[in-house]
Parts: structure tokens; C-alpha cells; sequence
């Protein structure tokens, strides 16, 4: 086994099998900050990965469909607003959006909900993390 860097082998699935719950954190708090192919295609084998484990039917399209949706969750129509515009104004009305109703968020993939609790979770994971460190450097 070993690891070619123009193309993906077994050696780079034991690799992403090794990652922490920090490390997926960090992979997709970086995939927000700073997204690169490279990191989005190796955000999505842990992910199609954990979908595997969870036993998620088609867990390669689920981790791709989640991927995209927590990447870019904002509802299309009403831009994340919630509410209809006013016509003729900026102003909101009371009307909520016809598209998300009023959540500010496009409709989550299906079979994707405990995926992405589970990506949610390594992402607050990596964070309790970084601030772990933090304290630890400033009572040092």
C-alpha cells in the first residue's frame, strides 16, 4: 500500500479512517473558510464514509447532497430573510417565505438529518478543542 498523490487508493482510506472527530472539525471549518477540491473531496470520503456506518442507503449521493447543503444552507428565494419583501421597498413584510417557510434555509437533503448532526458535532468538537488549548496556553 501507499499513497499517490495524483489519485486516491486504499492507503488514503485507512488514512481518512484514522481522523478524529477534530479532524473532520477542522476539515470542514476550513471548507467554510478557505475551500479548496482538494479539501472538499476529502471532507466528502469521511463523510460518504460515516453515512456507510451509519447504514444510510446510497451514503456516497447522501454525503454529497448533505455536503452541499451545509455548506450553503441559505434559502434561494428570500436569501435567508425568512419573509417576503414588500413590493417596491426593501422592507420586510409579515408574509414568510413560500419556499422554506420561514426558517431562513433550504429544504435538508433527505436521509441526511442524522449526518449532519453528526458533521455539526465534529465541527463544535473541533471548536471545544481550539478553545481547550486557548485556556491552557493562557494559565501557562
Amino acid at each position: 500500500m501507499r499513497v499517490q498523490a495524483d489519485k486516491g487508493g486504499d492507503a488514503d482510506v485507512m488514512i481518512a479512517a484514522g481522523w478524529s472527530a477534530s479532524r473532520i472539525g477542522g476539515a470542514l471549518m476550513r471548507l467554510h473558510s478557505k475551500p479548496t477540491r482538494e479539501g472538499l473531496a476529502l471532507v466528502h470520503v469521511q463523510v460518504a464514509m460515516e453515512a456507510d456506518r451509519m447504514h444510510i442507503s446510497n451514503p456516497d449521493a447522501v454525503a454529497t447532497a448533505a455536503l452541499a447543503w451545509w455548506l450553503d444552507r441559505v434559502c434561494p428565494v428570500c436569501h435567508g430573510r425568512k419573509y417576503d419583501t414588500i413590493p417596491g421597498t426593501p422592507s420586510l413584510s409579515s408574509i414568510e417565505c413560500p419556499e422554506c417557510h420561514g426558517t431562513g434555509e433550504k429544504n435538508m437533503p433527505v436521509g441526511a438529518r442524522d449526518l449532519l448532526i453528526w458533521m455539526d458535532y465534529c465541527k463544535h468538537f473541533h471548536v471545544g478543542m481550539i478553545k481547550s488549548r486557548l485556556r491552557n496556553n493562557q494559565q501557562g
